[in-house]
């Protein structure tokens, strides 16, 4: 469980490594040591409202977005959490430089932003 309190914002959520081990492929772990820094010092986060696209079900959605500059690039780490059983449980990781592709994921109500 990640818990933290920034400003008037306290977040928890539930990193469990089976559900993250189903939606991450193996090019994606060599990321993994940039995720606790980017749920424990984010720098924005979202929540949503979204539907699935295969079954229909609506769920609480929260993006966690850090940005880290390595050398001479920019990455940004996009960590995604969604309702599961009362808590926010990680779905998915995703490592990208690509700035329009965050631009993209920032959708619903910041709740956080450093």
């Amino acid at each position: 469980i990640i818990e933290y309190p920034k400003n008037d914002v306290k977040y928890s959520a539930i990193v469990n490594v089976d559900v993250l081990s189903d939606h991450i492929d193996l090019d994606r772990s060599k990321y993994l040591p940039y995720l606790q820094d980017t749920l424990l010092n984010p720098s924005e986060v979202w929540l949503s409202y979204e539907q699935h696209l295969g079954t229909g079900v609506v769920k609480l959605r929260q993006r966690v977005i850090k940005v880290f500059d390595i050398g001479d690039k920019r990455l940004f780490m996009l960590a995604v959490f969604q309702s599961e059983g009362g808590c926010m449980e990680a779905w998915t990781v995703i490592p990208t430089s690509d700035v329009k592709y965050i631009n993209k994921q920032r959708v619903g109500q910041l709740i956080y932003s450093c």
